[in-house]
């Protein structure tokens, strides 16, 4: 999704609905203005915010004439109650449970709303600069890796965040260097550097960065900021959004209050407006994760295989394409029907069906070696047309294949009532089995597949106090699966692998750092980042080499 540069820009809507929920009268509704401060504590605050959110909701979905399709009011309250039951599980020291119960209601939540990640409606792609201050502790730290995520040798100094657990690696960036020095606690002494996503890279980013006050219902207002340098009239110009949009914004708006507190005890252990957000994010970690190896039954891949991993991603693709398709030929020698096997059938398919299990067998072997051979940045970069053209081959020859199994399976059920009943459930399982080993490959190529869509961080409004979010927006992205030194190099097994993520590695280019000291003026600091042409990862390569890179 992202479109990256709208951290100040407002949203226009002429929605009745959207309009009545969100204000009382001309004005916006105190009550849902976003970030707040709790006044009791945070569960019981939270709590008369969704009451009081539920009610309007309910009102407007009643009695509002509007042409958005607001989603069942049944919904959104089973959200909200989920994610009070979760926080009320997480106090009295269930924290599993908390999670499983969290991930239940957005996983069942997901399944009636988008996930809101194209929050715009297609607004104008611009380059956004993106910002990253790290307090010095001492030294003259120059490098790249200085201002990268703190290394997971180093988790035993990571304290808890919004989004990341304590001990837990994330890359925390900004739109604004002020908001980074804000989310710094204005260091004394800090390094900076501006951040930028590979131009061949669209990351999904989970969108919880725009507030209630961020919406205009009157055109001509525009922006609440000044117009920036540059800029055209229409470039000023507020952005209007979709009705589908207003639908999505409405839906996952307890979520994005139950983020959006301002923490109450700064200095404190602990934090309960940090629980949501923590989860929010490993949910989103969890829903990345490739699909686990289930086959307790794994078959050794072939020499073969094994040979056609060197060769390459695409090849092991194109070599299961293969395999799937000789299956799909010896399924379709039955023709569809709805009756018994006529006697050759039965005897036909008696000698079929080892052959059929063992060429599921084989390309269940084939996906999980191919799962376990992905290159690091797979998850980063876009989808190639040859990728998506093979996976998408593969996935409906996989789909045709178990729809003639399970009418071979019908078929033979129909055959065993009459005679030959132990041979027929003996074929019964082994059709089965073929059909399982079938399901696994195609979740694992349907990751592989959609992995373009995939969400690989967060943005959001800064709650650090209630001015912050004025000077820009906030990113997080996750660590996975760390492996790199440094220098950018596949660490081996030693204190320092595993120390920075070769994912976001791929995904981002950065300048070198700067003392922000030696600089008259933050402004002037942030002015020298931005023209700062040379950015680079940590393996040295620049957006071009990057780009290059991924398409060989």
């Amino acid at each position: 999704m992202n479109k990256w540069d709208w951290s100040k820009d407002k949203l226009f809507s002429d929605s009745p609905v959207l309009k009545y929920i969100l204000c009382e009268g001309d004005a916006f509704d105190p009550k849902l203005e976003l970030p707040r401060r709790c006044n009791e504590d945070y569960y019981h605050d939270l709590k008369k915010l969704f009451e009081h959110y539920n009610t309007k909701y309910m009102n407007a979905k009643k009695y509002i004439d509007d042409d958005v399709r607001l989603l069942s009011h049944e919904h959104i309250e089973r959200l909200c109650n989920g994610i009070l039951e979760t926080i009320h599980l997480y106090h009295n020291g269930f924290p599993a449970r908390a999670y499983q119960t969290f991930a239940n209601e957005l996983s069942h939540f997901t399944q009636y709303n988008a996930i809101p990640y194209d929050a715009q409606n297609g607004p104008r792609q611009q380059r956004t600069s993106l910002f990253r201050m790290r307090e010095l502790d001492g030294g003259c730290a120059s490098d790249r890796s200085a201002i990268f995520h703190v290394p997971a040798s180093l988790r035993h100094c990571l304290k808890s965040s919004r989004y990341s657990i304590a001990g837990y690696p994330s890359l925390y960036l900004t739109t604004s260097l002020s908001l980074a020095q804000r989310e710094s606690n204005q260091p004394k002494q800090a390094i900076a550097s501006r951040f930028e996503i590979n131009r061949h890279d669209t990351p999904m980013v989970f969108d919880l960065g725009v507030r209630p006050q961020d919406f205009t219902f009157a055109k001509n207002q525009g922006n609440s900021a000044e117009k920036r340098r540059g800029e055209s009239a229409e470039d000023n110009e507020p952005i209007r959004v979709s009705k589908n949009y207003i639908r999505n914004y409405l839906a996952w708006f307890p979520l994005l209050a139950a983020c959006s507190f301002v923490r109450s005890h700064q200095n404190g252990g602990f934090s309960d407006e940090y629980i949501i957000p923590q989860l929010l994010l490993q949910w989103i970690r969890d829903e990345n994760q490739p699909p686990a190896n289930s086959n307790r039954y794994l078959i050794e891949p072939s020499k073969e295989t094994e040979n056609r991993q060197e060769e390459g991603y695409i090849s092991i693709i194109q070599h299961i394409a293969k395999r799937i398709l000789s299956l799909e030929d010896n399924c379709r020698e039955f023709p569809e029907a709805k009756k018994p096997l006529t006697p050759p059938e039965n005897s036909e398919l008696n000698q079929l069906s080892d052959k059929i299990l063992s060429l599921s067998n084989n390309l269940d072997a084939a996906t999980q070696s191919l799962m376990s051979n992905l290159p690091n940045d797979i998850q980063a970069r876009n989808i190639s047309k040859m990728e998506k053209d093979l996976l998408k081959t593969c996935i409906t020859s996989i789909d045709r294949s178990c729809y003639r199994l399970r009418n071979l399976i019908n078929r033979l059920r129909m055959t065993r009532r009459n005679k030959d009943r132990e041979q027929g459930v003996l074929l019964d399982g082994k059709l089965f089995s073929a059909m399982h080993r079938l399901f696994e490959s195609k979740k694992r190529l349907d990751w592989l597949a959609s992995r373009s869509k995939r969400i690989v961080g967060i943005r959001y409004f800064s709650c650090k106090d209630l001015y912050a979010p004025n000077l820009g927006r906030n990113y997080v992205f996750p660590t996975e699966s760390c492996s790199l030194d440094s220098n950018g190099r596949e660490a081996d097994m030693d204190e320092e692998a595993g120390s920075y993520c070769a994912l976001l590695n791929s995904l981002f280019i950065w300048t070198n750092p700067v003392k922000i000291e030696d600089f008259a003026s933050l402004d002037e600091c942030e002015s020298h980042l931005k023209d700062c042409e040379q950015l680079e990862n940590l393996h040295g390569q620049s957006d071009w080499q990057a780009m290059h890179r991924s398409h060989v």
